[in-house]
């Protein structure tokens, strides 16, 4: 479950930076349900007399919530004011009961004894506060990669009916290496021709994603962010790559994108025959190009030259 501590005042409190990053740490992994992607809470500091606290359904997404809260020295990191922010947050899960969502799919009890159990992780000295504000960035990363993990879990869990027609692909790439648009740029018009030819169907997405980096954990720095389309992941060695020949260039990519479908398939329980017959097809394509034509003649036709590069299904 991820968690979102907002504050009535313009700037962030660091002891709440510090307690939303140990919050999402040890809870963002753990599957709570699918009716809330995340819980939003916001700290009032001093509430009215008529105060009105938020109890909300927001975008459909989030449980969206107000509660008062004190604390000395607003804008110092401090322990006392973690605590505090602690002790808040775990009060405010009482409230989300009171959101009213049809076919409500969240595990509140299990939330609860997930917070109750990080009680005695709490920091208990400065040297242990500052952890969750000094590696910031490394902290982040592996809070969106448990957050990534539990997402796929959670499509695991709940499959959904294989009732909307994949129309196309598209093929992003981590380094932006302008050698590597040209056979992605071939790739992905060609898979998009195959799947006009015969109905593949997917559980809620129009197009598929591929995005390639060097390891898998970067390449999952993306995601959907909108259902109509979906990213399958996709690892490539990219020394070996810029040290190989075309055909073999072709052959490296087409290996690396497979093995994305075949792990998307696994996530979205996507028709693995359906893939095969797409990747099949790729496969003839690739094999036919390369072997009719000669390295120059190749250069020429996939603008391997980067003189003519098309840039439309690659665009950002």
């Amino acid at each position: 479950m991820r968690i979102q501590i907002d504050f009535d005042k313009k700037q962030k409190s660091p002891s709440m930076f510090a307690l939303e990053r140990f919050l999402n740490y040890h809870l963002i992994e753990i599957n709570h349900g699918i009716s809330f992607d995340a819980i939003f809470i916001t700290f009032i500091e001093k509430p009215k007399k008529d105060q009105k606290y938020k109890r909300k359904y927001l975008y459909k997404l989030y449980a969206d919530i107000s509660i008062d809260c004190e604390f000395e020295n607003y804008n110092e990191l401090s322990l006392s004011n973690f605590e505090k922010g602690f002790v808040s947050f775990q009060k405010s899960i009482e409230f989300i009961k009171e959101i009213n969502i049809e076919n409500r799919d969240f595990n509140e009890s299990l939330l609860k004894t997930n917070i109750q159990d990080l009680k005695v992780l709490i920091p208990k000295n400065e040297i242990e506060l500052n952890k969750w504000v000094g590696k910031k960035d490394e902290i982040e990363r592996i809070i969106h990669l448990k957050r990534m993990k539990c997402k796929f879990e959670q499509r695991k869990l709940n499959q959904k009916p294989l009732n909307v027609k994949l129309k196309g692909f598209r093929i992003y790439e981590d380094s932006e290496n302008p050698d590597l648009r040209p056979y992605l740029n071939f790739i992905s018009v060609t898979l998009s021709e195959i799947v006009k030819k015969f109905s593949f169907f997917t559980p809620k997405y129009k197009e598929i994603y591929f995005y390639i980096s060097k390891n898998i954990d970067e390449a999952k720095k993306v995601f959907a962010l909108e259902d109509w389309h979906e990213y399958a992941y996709a690892v490539l060695d990219y020394d070996t790559f810029l040290n190989s020949n075309i055909k073999e260039k072709f052959v490296l990519l087409y290996k690396s994108l497979s093995i994305a479908f075949y792990e998307l398939s696994e996530i979205d329980n996507l028709d693995n025959q359906s893939i095969a017959t797409v990747l099949n097809e790729l496969n003839k394509k690739i094999k036919s190009i390369t072997e009719e034509n000669t390295d120059s003649d190749l250069i020429e036709k996939l603008y391997l030259n980067n003189q003519k590069e098309k840039l439309l299904l690659n665009r950002k």
